[in-house]
């Protein structure tokens, strides 16, 4: 009989997962089995800095972890930072990550990520932190595209969420990043860095931005090399500030 994955026992789990894979199937099952449902806050930095054997990050064809219940997870930061090898399609994830209040850190340094199923699925209604979400996700691109269609009704913060996502050169003009009267939800307040290093950007749509709250928009798009467009409709938040937006 095996042992029932639980918040106190989940990074136990993984970490034995990763250092013995058939002694940890003896112990906890195969991990595409693991009932996580039960699992609310060991979710943080769950597999950050993950080796295998071969210290390459965390193996790309470990799909077995795709379908597991994120229910009662509450946060997700810095669940995969530095899994340089990480490229997994998280698509059954979306339906379930509807209590989680920060994407901080989750995929940064995850240079092989591209994003695969990052699309509507993902319900990220609740989070207000995604702050180095995707940061030095290299590869981070077209797969991606459906981010566009977040939910992001919530968010507060935004610093560096794509700094140094090399080909990322996607649309995000349907986000809403001012005040939400329906749920009195806050409008971002800093984007700080947000698409530094974003070295393929060149979408014009995001001088339709409205950012009636935000205060600190210094470095958004320093060495965006190929942006061309003006953001003259962006105006400094009601706290004060002003757009440097590439010193």
């Amino acid at each position: 009989m095996t042992t029932p994955i639980t918040n106190p026992n989940f990074q136990i789990a993984i970490d034995a997962w990763l250092a013995n894979r058939p002694a940890a199937t003896v112990t906890f099952g195969s991990i595409e089995t693991w009932d996580t449902s039960t699992v609310t806050t060991s979710w943080v930095g769950a597999f950050a800095n993950a080796t295998t054997p071969a210290n390459l990050g965390l193996d790309p064809l470990d799909n077995g972890i795709a379908d597991w219940d994120l229910t009662n997870c509450v946060s997700l930061e810095s669940c995969f930072e530095n899994c340089v090898n990480m490229d997994i399609d998280l698509t059954n994830w979306g339906p379930y990550i509807a209590n989680v209040t920060s994407l901080k850190k989750t995929f940064k340094f995850c240079a092989s990520f591209r994003g695969i199923g990052l699309g509507e699925a993902w319900n990220v209604s609740a989070v207000t932190d995604f702050e180095s979400t995707f940061e030095n996700c290299d590869v981070l691109n077209v797969n991606a595209g459906g981010i566009n269609f977040w939910d992001i009704g919530a968010r507060v913060t935004m610093k560096r969420m794509f700094k140094d996502c090399l080909a990322w050169n996607q649309p995000l003009d349907d986000w809403n990043l001012g005040l939400t009267i329906a749920t009195s939800a806050p409008g971002v307040t800093t984007i700080e860095a947000m698409f530094e290093g974003c070295t393929a950007l060149n979408q014009v749509g995001l001088k339709f931005w409205d950012l009636p709250v935000c205060t600190n928009f210094n470095f958004c798009f320093k060495n965006c090399i190929n942006l061309e467009t003006h953001f003259r409709n962006w105006r400094p938040g009601s706290g004060g500030g002003s757009p440097s937006l590439t010193n």
